[in-house]
């Protein structure tokens, strides 16, 4: 007598135990943190580059107005030798004898032009002026009348803060007045 084919009582099914799910919950747990900083650090990157490109956009775009302006500083009338117009120079400000001008007030620099100010950019954290005579030495700042006669160059340094990020530019001013041959 043949017996058929027969199955065991007890057929042993493989299912997760308590302590298995659990591993498994704290791997995927620490693989998602890992990520998580990854991707975190990627996007503060990206934001901290883009926030860096508007800021020397604007910064560029602020000197680069700045710089035709003073470039322009008419030679004060009747005076030999010549002498550019510029009535006061402070580390944050010039004034022209005309009015015009450029200054810092607060976060903003602002520029003067026939006694109406126009913001030129907001964010300012530093703006410094430098001036120097015909023999490239630094002049000390505050200077107003007599004193600024001397200058024939400026440098303008901008710093722009946004969101933690800081941009600074710099650029040199050679006065077209004082290089058009008139005599120091």
């Amino acid at each position: 007598m043949t017996t058929p084919n027969r199955r065991p009582r007890h057929v042993s099914r493989r299912a997760f135990n308590l302590v298995e799910v659990i591993a498994t919950i704290v791997i995927i747990g620490m693989l998602g943190a890992i990520s998580a900083g990854v991707l975190r650090t990627a996007v503060d990157g990206y934001a901290d580059a883009a926030t860096r490109a508007e800021l020397v956009n604007a910064a560029s775009a602020t000197l680069e107005r700045m710089v035709t302006t003073l470039r322009d500083v008419p030679l004060r009338a009747a005076v030999t030798p010549a002498e550019p117009a510029i009535t006061t120079i402070t580390t944050d400000s010039i004034t022209m004898h005309n009015g015009d001008g450029v200054a810092r007030v607060g976060a903003d620099l602002q520029l003067i032009i026939a006694g109406v100010a126009s913001s030129l950019t907001g964010d300012v954290s530093d703006f410094q002026i430098r001036a120097f005579d015909q023999d490239n030495a630094a002049m000390a700042l505050s200077l107003s009348g007599d004193a600024c006669d001397p200058i024939r160059r400026l440098e303008l340094t901008l710093t722009l803060s946004r969101n933690g990020v800081s941009e600074t530019l710099r650029t040199r001013v050679f006065l077209r007045c004082m290089m058009r041959g008139a005599a120091p």
